[in-house]
């Protein structure tokens, strides 16, 4: 085993634990899926006692429309949150200062569904995720 499966192995026990929408995916799915992230460096995660405290899989696109279509990832400037998984605020706080302030810095947009509104896409400014994640 590499460190790729290692490590995609590891975020998608988190989210069959803490996703509603993976509890009941196959496990090859749910390991595919994972890795698709973790191959294409669109992860990050925090790491608290040896253990993972909290995780984001994300892509970038173009537009909402492309927050729809699995595995689409065009180099947008609209960064879509495919997961979020935090234990801690802390883990929440370190993956999002890590994440706005590196590998999606340049986005415009931050995008996620809301399972709870009927799987509605909602968009924000960056800067208003910005305030609201990292609370510079």
């Amino acid at each position: 085993m590499n460190s790729l499966d290692a490590m995609s192995i590891w975020i998608a026990d988190l989210c069959r634990r803490r996703l509603d929408h993976c509890k009941d995916w196959p496990q090859q799915r749910l390991l595919d899926w994972v890795k698709w992230f973790v191959v294409k460096q669109r992860y990050l995660v925090s790491v608290r006692g040896g253990k993972l405290d909290g995780v984001c899989l994300w892509r970038r696109v173009d537009n909402e429309a492309n927050c729809r279509e699995e595995y689409c990832d065009t180099g947008g400037a609209v960064l879509y949150v495919d997961a979020m998984i935090a234990n801690s605020a802390g883990a929440l706080k370190k993956i999002c200062t890590e994440g706005i302030n590196g590998p999606v810095k340049d986005c415009d947009t931050m995008a996620w569904v809301r399972p709870k509104h009927n799987n509605k896409i909602i968009c924000v400014p960056m800067e208003k995720a910005r305030r609201r994640l990292i609370k510079e």
